[in-house]
């Protein structure tokens, strides 16, 4: 079972395109919604969106189910980074942490894990919802609507290869 780390704040801010406004908390409800689709279609995968306690009044971590995803909200007095480096530090290497921040990337790579920038996660997020659509159901077609060539063909690195075959799963 594949386990997915995000960073809340970051994707939310990534998949507005114009950073967090005033409705923080319909568009938080809008991500997880969107989220919970993804996990319903990609079955076997769990997923955890950590979010920091901007303007909560609670003082201790505090988590949620939101329609089968574990939403975590940092208490008061650390960030959602500290709380993703806890998660990265108890669960090893079989954890894909979904962050543009690049301490937090360095971090998961040097436990073992995988990290993709919430721009990548994006490009996958709105292709499940697109595979979804057209009820696509067909793994080669699928395949095809994924891999599209970007020029002449080399081997990727090895830690490239090693990425794409735990995100392949994804």
């Amino acid at each position: 079972m594949s386990r997915i780390i995000i960073d809340g704040y970051n994707l939310l801010g990534a998949s507005t395109g114009r950073g967090l406004t005033g409705r923080i908390e319909a568009e938080r409800n809008t991500l997880l919604e969107r989220l919970s689709r993804y996990r319903r279609q990609k079955s076997g995968v769990r997923i955890t969106v950590v979010f920091d306690a901007k303007g909560s009044a609670s003082l201790d971590r505090r988590r949620e189910n939101f329609k089968g995803i574990e939403v975590v909200f940092a208490g008061r007095g650390e960030d959602a980074d500290s709380v993703i480096k806890d998660y990265v530090r108890g669960l090893g290497g079989g954890v894909v942490v979904v962050s543009s921040d690049k301490d937090i990337r360095e971090f998961v790579r040097s436990c073992g894990g995988v990290s993709i920038s919430s721009g990548e996660f994006l490009e996958r997020l709105e292709l499940a919802e697109y595979i979804a659509l057209k009820g696509i159901e067909d793994e080669e077609e699928e395949e095809k609507i994924r891999s599209r060539k970007k020029g002449p063909s080399r081997r990727l690195p090895k830690e490239e290869r090693k990425k794409r075959l735990i995100l392949k799963k994804l």
